[in-house]
């Protein structure tokens, strides 16, 4: 803020104002002198302010200007930096056999003071110039039989993500063999051992599978099963943050490099992998619901492995309700998987039992998910959807669910060719869209009506097809109307669908004017009505045209 160079005669005044003339004269100045600094900051070639701020320091020589002299409180932060006690090249100036009883009792002493967690960023950075010495650590605070200590978890993160030669492997895993430290660090050997098998992919001919799932199927045995009711909002989140999701991924990464060493690809599951997915299957705690979770979200590995043990052991859960969380859970897994022709064999009846209950048993972004899933189902995979999908789907749908149902397959047809167009407009699409408009199996919502009008964009070789069913909808305000409308009339002039279906889009025109939007509401609207205009029209077409270009300001 600038202030003008007259008149500083206003201190007088705004002293008595704020009440200071009943104050001592040395209150007065001290408590004054940040205004009178900003004042000479302000108008510096005032004479008045210059001569009262030199009386202030004169008076007061501790006085320090403030940087916000015309606020009575303001905050600042001043970025933290973490500290170690030793530099790295301290630590690795002696073997690590010499630093671990000082690392193990080092304790924070306080606020921008050396801590622990720059202790353990120093011994990462450390471990990570010497891998030896980071081994060297570990052995020497395994033999102080300290188990519980930060710098496992630590020396294991570095492992985890660092690429490692066959030897190093070796020593890796030997590390993570103690049965002391995997009772007492669970979940980061399971990350360990998870990072080992699916994150780096050069490794898979060299890693000790026998020895890694002998350290995972004992891991089992210390994951959390506490089963207390808790607020789960996305289950295989939940699973692939825990120790339980973690092991079970690691079992199926663990199958990808033993399948991957093979010559040969077996045709189903051996002995150890089939026990250890057992365990997982049949735990009837918190445990077994996020292991599932995890082996659900790959179903299409696990069927192309071995088919009938999946069939078998796996999918049941998809229909048993006995336990809502179980089925919470395996569904949720499974949702964020890939629907493979294999998957959609095996699951059909699944999705049809699941639809029933897609009001009750599903979260809000659960239901969103399913019905992505379930659009793709009908879309790709069901040979009539017309005859039981759709009208399964209407049976227990609300109204968000069917307007959401819209829009997955407005999105589907966005990323179809026009082969899979033209297939899926023959095969049920355009009945589909007859039966809609005749309120069969339900008839459109506002939303409804507005979202299809979407779809026609892409219906490049049916378009003209797709206008005749889309002017018979009742054209109503919706609180989507506005914008789409905007973006169907965009999309038609971006696609050049005026080139090839000018009677169409002329048409569809004067059915989008029925509402009465705002007048300048349609991107391109003036550039297509022009080219329709230039194009091989009816009379009576192209004068309805000028009508609506009139109507919205187009011309």
């Amino acid at each position: 803020m600038s202030l003008p160079s007259p008149p500083l005669r206003l201190l007088p005044t705004v002293a008595t104002f704020v009440g200071w003339d009943s104050h001592p004269l040395e209150f007065r100045a001290f408590h004054g002198a940040p205004w009178i600094d900003w004042l000479h900051k302000s108008a510096p070639d005032c004479s008045l302010a210059k001569e009262a701020l030199d009386d202030v320091l004169s008076r007061f020589p501790e006085f320090q200007p403030s940087d916000h002299p015309d606020l009575t409180h303001w905050m600042s932060s001043v970025p933290g930096i973490r500290q170690s006690p030793w530099s790295v090249d301290e630590l690795l100036s002696k073997p690590a056999e010499e630093w671990a009883d000082e690392l193990l009792s080092f304790q924070d002493t306080g606020i921008n003071e050396p801590d622990r967690l720059g202790l353990n960023i120093a011994v990462s950075d450390a471990a990570k110039r010497d891998f030896q010495w980071g081994l060297d650590l570990a052995d020497a605070v395994a033999k102080r039989r300290n188990w519980d200590t930060d710098l496992w978890n630590t020396l294991m993160r570095l492992w985890s993500v660092t690429e490692l030669d066959q030897n190093r492997v070796c020593q890796v895993i030997q590390q993570l063999e103690r049965i002391e430290l995997q009772k007492n660090c669970a979940r980061p050997i399971a990350e360990s051992l998870y990072n080992l098998v699916s994150n780096n992919q050069t490794q898979h001919a060299h890693i000790p599978l026998t020895q890694a799932n002998q350290i995972a199927a004992n891991l089992w045995c210390h994951v959390d099963r506490d089963d207390g009711r808790r607020e789960i909002g996305s289950w295989l989140t939940a699973a692939i943050n825990s120790t339980a999701g973690l092991l079970a991924g690691f079992w199926l990464h663990s199958l990808n490099c033993l399948r991957k060493q093979q010559a040969g690809e077996p045709d189903d599951l051996s002995p150890a992998y089939r026990d250890a997915l057992l365990d997982i299957v049949e735990d009837k705690t918190l445990a077994g619901r996020l292991g599932r979770a995890v082996l659900a979200r790959y179903l299409s590995f696990l069927i192309g492995v071995d088919r009938d043990w999946t069939e078998a052991k796996l999918v049941p859960f998809f229909t048993n309700r006995s336990n809502v969380e179980d089925y919470q859970a395996i569904w949720d897994g499974f949702l964020y998987g890939r629907l493979s022709p294999a998957v959609a064999e095996l699951m059909g009846e699944a999705f049809l039992d699941a639809v029933s209950r897609i009001e009750q048993d599903f979260s809000v972004e659960g239901k969103k998910q399913f019905i992505a899933r379930y659009t793709e189902m009908l879309t790709y995979y069901a040979d009539d959807p017309l005859e039981v999908w759709i009208p399964e789907f209407f049976n227990h749908a609300g109204v968000n669910a069917r307007r959401y149902f819209a829009i997955t397959i407005g999105n589907r047809l966005e990323h179809m060719t026009d082969s899979q167009q033209r297939e899926w407009w023959e095969l049920w699409g355009k009945r589909y869209w007859e039966y809609r408009t005749q309120g069969v199996p339900a008839s459109l919502s506002a939303d409804e009506i507005w979202i299809q009008l979407c779809w026609l964009p892409d219906l490049k070789e049916v378009f003209s097809e797709a206008v005749d069913l889309a002017v018979k909808m009742q054209p109503v305000e919706s609180k989507v109307q506005s914008a789409n409308s905007s973006r169907v009339v965009y999309l038609v002039y971006k696609n050049e669908l005026w080139k090839h279906h000018p009677k169409a889009v002329a048409k569809l025109l004067s059915y989008l004017d029925q509402i009465k939007s705002r007048p300048l509401a349609w991107p391109n609207g003036k550039e297509l009505i022009e080219k329709l205009l230039r194009s091989d029209l009816s009379c009576e077409l192209k004068q309805g045209l000028r009508e609506v270009a009139a109507r919205r300001g187009l011309m």
